[in-house]
């Protein structure tokens, strides 16, 4: 009776659901839905290869569907749940089990959101002139913030345990900050009572890998 128990636990474990499904997939294509240990449901994370360059991209991004089950942003804790996840799961792709680039919605981490926010605020309550999308101090006040997260940090970290590393001269890519329309040529000072601090959807920065042994 015990070993029939024993057999029929292992048999559940064994069997069970793998927590990244292929919702769909294609040549060197794949949309994948995650779930969290916690139930936390994250859904439309893409990884596919360029055309162009055949670089390997995963893209956590809002602009491609990108949803998190009830919620808008994850803890940082959930934020390495979900990358060793798909990393894992990457390793067992034959066509490709490597990374690129990671590229990550500016919103997808709490932490990083709020310090992000802190800093732009600083930033336009003092700011002279009018909102412009590709201004350069709010560039770099963006890019010196990821550089310098602990998301990056950790990101850095965990995808050591898979063979890859940060690219040491330009870990962070990231295009030109831009601003919702109704705020485009009002003051700076505008945005900072405003969520969000007035800055458009789906914005997105790219954390550049390298295997770990290629200079």
């Amino acid at each position: 009776m015990c070993f029939s128990i024993v057999f029929l636990l292992w048999g559940c474990e064994a069997f069970s659901e793998s927590p990244v499904q292929v919702k769909e997939s294609g040549d060197y294509y794949f949309t994948l839905n995650v779930q969290l240990e916690n139930g936390t449901s994250i859904n439309n994370v893409i990884f596919k290869r360029e055309k162009v360059n055949n670089r390997w991209l995963l893209q956590v991004r809002s602009d491609y569907q990108l949803s998190i089950e009830g919620r808008k942003s994850l803890r940082m804790t959930e934020y390495e749940e979900l990358l060793r996840l798909l990393f894992e799961f990457i390793e067992t792709q034959s066509l490709g089990n490597s990374v690129d680039r990671i590229q990550l919605d500016l919103g997808l981490v709490e932490d990083t959101q709020a310090q992000l926010g802190d800093s732009l605020r600083s930033l336009v309550i003092t700011k002279k002139g009018v909102v412009t999308h590709k201004d350069k101090e709010v560039f770099k006040v963006v890019l010196n913030n990821l550089v310098g997260s602990e998301q990056v940090s950790n990101t850095c970290k965990l995808v050591t345990n898979y063979k890859m590393r940060c690219d040491e001269s330009v870990v962070i890519g990231m295009n030109p900050i831009a601003f919702k329309s109704e705020y485009i040529g009002k003051p700076w000072s505008v945005l900072g009572s405003q969520e969000g601090l007035g800055l458009s959807d789906g914005l997105w920065f790219a954390v550049r890998l390298k295997p770990l042994d290629k200079e």
